[in-house]
């Protein structure tokens, strides 16, 4: 018997239905966590572990490193990471001689450095939209920093050029549209859409970290910066809004929108880190020992995970609603904290 149409989406099997709900939400953008159950995801996080680009994947409470590796030279940081589906994608730069860009898919190494380069390069920051990574941030040729963004392994393309400090420092993709924030040089801060730009914030000692969630139509963008001390502000749709934070640490920061809330991570003036929300308007400390820093956030389900370092002891952690899990033993050089993502457990998909 054929069943209408608007019927037959309730009589599919469950694992379809898993399947369905995997796929819709790992096309989503930043932000939209609420839709994974915390108790099906995996969570990501990625970094510098003495010295080496690597991340940590986190499954009902146990932590495996993943070092990275590149054919020449050293895999130094992973400075950003995405999960599309089942495949994990990490953006950072490697040494050979000097800083090079490149970016990971499933441990794979795929090399950025353009051919027109002659000094050092890095990649900050990577989002995957149907099934194509875009890769964002500099590279320096005969006295000139580029900000740009590479599709793939593509040819960079350019957003601005200028003095030192010129770089992109995130980027996201949704639609037909390409969002970034670049800054040029290191004291403007733009956001760029398609090819066009619009200013921020000028005049400041330097831009550190820069976040970016699309959600319902709407672009949120968190800011880590230094004028004298560091601030942090955030940006919505045009609006910049007061800075939440004059004394800040200068670790990255974390941002996260999550059913409507604006969520920050950071490390406060006291070198310990904490976590802010719109609504609360309170930062709120994580209950770990000083020094400690907290650079990543996102949300799974009803559940908050913060991912930082103990950055005296170097202990790499994950925050699970206040609950502290050690990512790895202690590290015998600076470990370095610099995003998360949520991605479906394998189970699901077999």
């Amino acid at each position: 018997m054929n069943l209408p149409k608007n019927n037959r989406l309730i009589h599919l099997p469950l694992k379809a239905l898993l399947l369905l709900l995997i796929a819709v939400c790992s096309s989503c953008s930043l932000g939209e966590g609420e839709f994974l159950d915390s108790a099906r995801s995996v969570i990501y996080v990625c970094g510098q572990y003495n010295l080496r680009a690597c991340y940590w994947k986190v499954d009902d409470g146990h932590s495996v490193r993943v070092d990275l590796t590149t054919p020449l030279g050293t895999a130094t940081e992973a400075k950003s990471l995405f999960m599309d589906g089942d495949d994990v994608y990490v953006a950072g730069y490697y040494y050979y001689a000097i800083n090079k860009p490149c970016y990971w898919k499933n441990g794979q190494f795929i090399d950025l450095y353009p051919p027109s380069a002659n000094g050092e390069c890095k990649a900050n920051s990577i989002y995957v939209h149907n099934g194509t990574p875009y890769i964002a941030g500099y590279y320096y040729s005969s006295g000139i920093y580029n900000a740009c963004y590479w599709v793939r392994n593509n040819p960079p393309i350019v957003l601005a050029s200028g003095a030192s400090g010129t770089q992109v420092l995130a980027i996201l993709a949704e639609g037909n549209n390409i969002h970034a924030v670049y800054t040029n040089p290191g004291a403007n801060l733009y956001y760029w859409k398609n090819g066009s730009s619009t200013p921020i914030l000028s005049g400041m000692t330097s831009f550190d970290t820069a976040r970016m969630v699309f959600r319902d139509n709407s672009l949120h963008i968190g800011i880590l910066y230094k004028n004298g001390t560091y601030f942090i502000q955030y940006w919505i749709n045009g609006t910049l809004f007061p800075w939440i934070e004059s004394d800040a640490g200068p670790k990255p920061i974390g941002f996260d929108l999550y059913r409507g809330d604006i969520h920050i991570s950071y490390t406060d003036s006291s070198n310990r880190g904490v976590q802010w929300s719109r609504s609360s308007q309170i930062a709120s400390q994580l209950g770990l020992p000083s020094p400690s820093c907290a650079s990543a956030i996102k949300h799974a389900g009803s559940s908050r995970y913060i991912a930082g370092a103990h950055t005296n002891n170097y202990i790499p952690y994950l925050s699970k609603d206040g609950v502290v899990i050690p990512l790895d033993n202690m590290g015998s050089a600076v470990v370095t904290i610099n995003d998360i993502a949520l991605g479906p457990k394998s189970s699901l998909s077999e």
